[in-house]
């Protein structure tokens, strides 16, 4: 079967994140926790509630980094099958709509 087929039928979720365990990452992260919960402790309620608004503004940020990053990442790999398939397989050529 095609990727194309996978991704069509839902079998391919390139969105989905590789959760990483133990390691640097896990070390960091728990760090990273720590640090937020210390900080969380000596807010008080208005701050906080300014603290969650930018919490939310940044991971929104992030989802749109992240999905454009992706899309600059499948249009480098498509250039690179181009490079690689060299003039034996012309762009546009057999394809039907």
């Amino acid at each position: 079967m095609l990727i194309l087929d996978d991704l069509w039928e839902g079998k391919v979720h390139p969105g989905e994140r590789y959760i990483h365990r133990g390691g640097e990452y896990a070390r960091i992260h728990s760090e990273s926790v720590q640090c937020l919960r210390q900080l969380l402790d000596s807010l008080d309620t208005d701050e906080k509630e300014l603290f969650d608004t930018w919490h939310q503004k940044s991971m929104e940020l992030t989802i749109i980094d992240e999905r454009e990053i992706f899309i600059r990442g499948v249009r480098i790999g498509a250039k690179l099958l181009l490079d690689m398939l060299g003039d034996e397989v012309p762009v546009g050529e057999g394809i039907q709509s």
